[in-house]
């Protein structure tokens, strides 16, 4: 018959308390339940300390056991232990549950905060999605004698600018005008937040028009609808704190990015 809590330590018949207390140490953080993928980290992390409490409550070797004996066996079933089993049980349960508890109020706590940013998240979308579902306004701008159509031009984009307006358009539009200089500009941007959305450039002899690729606005504009549509999921169908602590993930990461593209472009 085998030692039953040396064996949840890992441990050898005849190991010494401070091997014990080793081989505790080391189990103990590998099983914890807040940092451990395991499937039964639980299970296992309250079986170490019921072997532990055990073990340095009882000894590895109880006086009982002669210190001739080459093995130290005994039966954690029988009777002779069950009552100590059963408190050693309740008290590694307890330390799980605690530790679970300690986990749900940090993650309350987080949560809590990120109230408040939602809502500045939520208010700053509708902005956007409002102001994109506005009539544009257009300004009218006439050629400066160091205005050059193309800014610069890469796999992605070729930028232009019309004074403080700029125009991520997508690669390759402007490769027929690159060094041309247009008569008039007329800008046509959204009304609350003065972002530019079309253009028509007059040459002269043609009008070009064009739309904006780039931004909150553009190629991104599906930001707006996917963060307002997790912060609604956020608030009305997620209920457990495992899940809304990644959908608050979620949602911080568009948000940040979102920011970025709006500063940007």
């Amino acid at each position: 018959m085998q030692n039953h809590y040396l064996s949840v330590l890992e441990l050898a018949p005849g190991a010494t308390k401070t091997e014990v207390k080793s081989a505790y140490r080391q189990l103990s953080k590998r099983y914890h339940p807040d940092v451990s993928k395991d499937e039964n980290a639980r299970e296992k992390f309250i079986e170490i300390n019921e072997a532990y409490k055990f073990l340095t409550a009882v000894g590895p070797r109880p006086v009982h056991i002669a210190p001739s004996a080459s093995a130290y066996d005994y039966d954690a079933q029988s009777d002779a232990y069950d009552g100590w089993r059963r408190m050693a049980k309740e008290y590694a349960r307890k330390q799980a549950q605690e530790a679970i508890r300690r986990q749900q109020r940090l993650t309350k706590s987080l949560l809590k905060g990120f109230d408040l940013v939602l809502l500045i998240v939520v208010l700053f979308n509708l902005v956007l999605l409002v102001d994109s579902h506005l009539p544009l306004v257009a300004t009218t701008h006439q050629e400066m004698t160091d205005t050059q159509i193309l800014k610069y031009q890469n796999a992605y984009y070729d930028i232009l600018e019309v004074d403080d307006y700029v125009f991520y358009l997508k690669g390759g539009v402007l490769k027929d005008l690159r060094g041309g200089r247009y008569e008039k500009a007329v800008v046509y941007a959204t009304p609350w937040l003065d972002k530019p959305q079309a253009l028509d450039l007059d040459m002269g002899r043609r009008v070009y028009q064009f739309v904006q690729y780039a931004g909150v606005y553009g190629f991104f504009s599906f930001f707006i609808q996917t963060i307002l549509l997790l912060a609604l999921i956020y608030k009305v169908w997620v209920r457990s704190l495992d899940s809304q602590l990644s959908v608050s993930i979620c949602i911080l990461f568009l948000a940040v990015f979102q920011l970025f593209l709006f500063s940007t472009y």
